[in-house]
């Protein structure tokens, strides 16, 4: 069931397993995100619950595994995102990319990895692990263009510029762009916006 902010149903399908994302595209159909082992992938689903499009995980490279956050941008494309595998001081890390799919042409790019950006032998949480260092849980489209990112170990939200080349701001986390009172920082987050 995909409910709306008053809670009243919008859309019901049956689907392989649950999903971990949505995302509305222009013309009306929605996008799940499917993580995990079978089934993983995106899936299109028109108003009567039809597959339309899907992309199967398995169109990514190797160790690139869909989790969470899918958003769909002004172009009607998707971004979703991905962990990501490096080898950080010999020990595979496990950081985050955002993948672009293109349901109509059935393109995929890769727009943008944390590794380019953030280092993680200077910057991980708490709750960080070589096997999921920074895990992001959403991604949306900012007013400007920008992609807003949460990225839950380390308790902050970034927002990329449009075109995926620089982190714009950082909010939350030991390297917030803002000052925070202790008592309001931002700790766990998801489902993030810029409004």
């Amino acid at each position: 069931l995909i409910v709306d902010a008053q809670g009243r149903v919008v859309w019901y399908g049956r689907t392989p397993n649950a999903p971990l994302g949505a995302a509305r595209r222009a013309n009306g159909h929605w996008v799940l995100l499917f993580g995990g082992g079978a089934g993983a992938g995106l899936i299109e689903f028109s108003a009567l619950g039809e597959v339309v499009h899907r992309l199967d995980a398995s169109a990514l490279p190797a160790g690139q595994r869909i989790h969470h956050g899918v958003t769909a941008t002004p172009q009607d494309t998707l971004l979703f995102l991905t962990f990501d595998p490096r080898n950080v001081d010999g020990q595979v890390r496990n950081g985050e990319a955002l993948w672009e799919w293109n349901p109509t042409t059935d393109a995929i790019d890769k727009r943008w990895s944390a590794f380019d950006f953030i280092d993680p032998r200077i910057e991980s949480g708490a709750r960080s692990v070589p096997e999921d260092w920074l895990h992001a849980n959403a991604v949306s489209i900012g007013p400007r263009g920008n992609i807003v990112v949460s990225l839950h170990y380390l308790d902050q939200v970034v927002s990329l510029t449009s075109d995926f080349s620089a982190i714009e701001w950082r909010l939350g986390g030991a390297h917030s762009t803002f000052a925070f009172d202790p008592v309001q920082a931002s700790s766990g987050q998801h489902s993030v916006f810029e409004v």
